[in-house]
């Protein structure tokens, strides 16, 4: 295994070219010092593989498969069921390539509430505790709100949402009139904050890649930008561990995806690590580190907390029949505590999602053992679709709190996949069902209907599996994301959350990993004989 030659020696390795990140790359680069961006996924440039084929695709639906779409983690996830029963494979609702996960998700940016940040116990659960406050993380808010473009309007319930906003195009008029029917309700509707520029025939693309960089991504607000002013992006290749040297960090990895089992091995040198390989990937590349302990035991939680958030998919429908034209990713409330934010998607009902919901309730009841045969529940999810199509979706965003037993490791029979456990705990169970009474109460006059059942993780917001935090003991990270034990290797991204807020946690993982990223560059600039001041604007 060699050294490679073009990057033999660079003040900063990232790992992970997601939005953490590419945020954290820029930080460094606009500092002046050299930076590299390891990615396993494929460059932008070659665009996403093709997906699987109209057979191959019904195939794997009657055998149970699963099969990963274009531009996500290309191979299956393994939960663990516990109780003795097989580990089941699912598709993962993650990002791959430059810009990971956010060239996928719904660009929704809101930030977290002073609320989220308040420490809290529950039974059986890690501690919610941060580490900094609350009003430490604003100034950093508002920098990724302008950096990333976000849209929307101030929560009127929220005296502290300062949020630096562009003004968001008008609504359409069945989202006029749902607000207005929320405002008749004592409901304080308001405009999601959201990071598109709406260009002309925008379609939000929630859910795919933006062709036309309209939607805000790790790599068309921040990696680019870092590779234009000097940052080496290394992508096909996967980081296999770190191991301690004289000058740094050595950080070796293969070559390929993390499909491939083999290939050429690199070795590269670093003074420091920011790992950002998103909350999933982060802590086994710290656990398969073994030679960074001295006692060759990572921290006792690591990988330990992981976190979703519980996602209620629902439809609410208008009281009269109004004409759906205009952006679609519109509105959120935060009235319902007990359920979070809720917040609009830009996705219309069709058979696809309640088939998948009929489906999931059928195998909860009992009848998975019909296999293929429930396919047949596309005909009345067809029938369903015609009627509820003029719906519009919402999704609420429920707070999930750390409890160690749900965790991720490495399947050891396969490298190349992660295995977790996840399993949703009695308390969140019973929030959930709350919630539901909640938002048929108070949204009863929109006539909401469920299309997820009862107390459904967000696959695609994992976080808290390198949570940072004041004691060792209940943490791995410090304030600052340095591994404890190892100050040179920071963690940056959604591992280092120890809670999982009532929104979703885009916006402040990328505000939390700028702070992370501008504190190390200030111990650079400390240790430097001509301290830097350049920073991200």
């Amino acid at each position: 295994m060699e050294a490679d030659p073009k990057s033999a020696d660079l003040d900063v390795i990232v790992v992970g070219g997601g939005l953490a990140g590419s945020i954290a790359a820029l930080t460094v680069a606009h500092a002046g010092y050299s930076v590299g961006v390891i990615e396993c996924g494929p460059s932008r440039s070659q665009g996403p593989a093709p997906g699987p084929g109209t057979l191959r695709k019904i195939t794997a639906r009657l055998a149970g498969h699963v099969l990963p779409r274009p531009g996500r983690w290309p191979v299956p996830l393994m939960r663990d069921m516990g109780r003795g029963r097989s580990a089941k494979p699912m598709a993962a609702v993650l990002g791959f390539g430059p810009g990971g996960s956010s060239t996928v998700y719904g660009a929704a940016l809101s930030r977290y509430r002073r609320s989220d940040f308040a420490p809290l116990r529950i039974p059986g659960a890690l501690p919610r505790e941060w580490p900094i406050a609350y009003d430490e993380l604003r100034p950093f808010y508002a920098r990724m709100e302008q950096l990333l473009r976000v849209a929307g309007s101030p929560d009127p319930l929220d005296p502290d949402d300062d949020a630096v906003l562009r003004p968001p195009p008008p609504l359409g008029p069945r989202d006029t009139a749902l607000a207005a029917a929320m405002q008749e309700a004592g409901l304080h509707p308001y405009r999601l904050h959201v990071g598109i520029d709406y260009l002309p025939g925008c379609s939000e693309c929630l859910g795919d890649a933006c062709p036309r960089d309209c939607k805000a991504d790790g790599n068309n607000r921040a990696l680019q930008q870092a590779v234009a002013i000097g940052a080496l992006l290394i992508h096909d290749e996967t980081v296999v561990r770190l191991e301690p040297a004289p000058e740094g960090v050595q950080v070796v990895s293969r070559t390929g995806g993390p499909t491939a089992t083999t290939g050429a091995g690199r070795k590269r040198l670093a003074r420091h690590v920011i790992l950002a390989a998103g909350a999933l990937n982060t802590p086994l590349v710290l656990a398969r580190s073994s030679a960074l302990w001295r006692d060759g035991s990572p921290p006792p939680l690591l990988g330990c907390g992981l976190m979703f958030h519980i996602t209620d998919i629902l439809g609410l429908q208008p009281r009269r029949d109004v004409a759906n034209y205009g952006p679609q990713k519109t509105l959120a409330i935060r009235d319902l505590y007990e359920v979070g934010e809720v917040q609009s998607m830009a996705m219309r009902v069709r058979a696809a999602p309640i088939a998948s919901y009929l489906r999931a309730e059928v195998e909860r009841l009992g009848f998975g053992w019909l296999g293929g045969g429930l396919e047949a529940l596309r005909l009345p999810a067809a029938v369903a679709a015609k009627f509820l199509g003029r719906a519009a979706t919402f999704a609420t965003v429920q707070e999930d709190y750390a409890y160690a037993a749900n965790r991720v490791w490495e399947d050891s029979g396969q490298p190349e996949r992660i295995r977790f456990r996840y399993e949703v705990p009695d308390e969140l169970r019973d929030r959930s069902s709350c919630g539901r009474r909640v938002i048929r109460e108070r949204l009863g006059h929109l006539r909401p209907f469920f299309l997820t059942p009862l107390a459904t993780p967000n696959w695609g917001h994992p976080m808290g599996t390198c949570r940072m935090g004041r004691d060792p003991a209940v943490s791995v990270t410090d304030s600052e994301g340095r591994v404890w034990g190892v100050p040179n290797v920071v963690v940056a991204d959604a591992a280092t959350l120890p809670t999982s807020g009532s929104t979703n946690p885009a916006l402040t993982v990328s505000a939390n990993a700028l702070r992370i990223a501008e504190s190390l560059v200030a111990r650079m600039n400390a240790a430097a004989p001509e301290p830097r001041q350049e920073h991200v604007e």
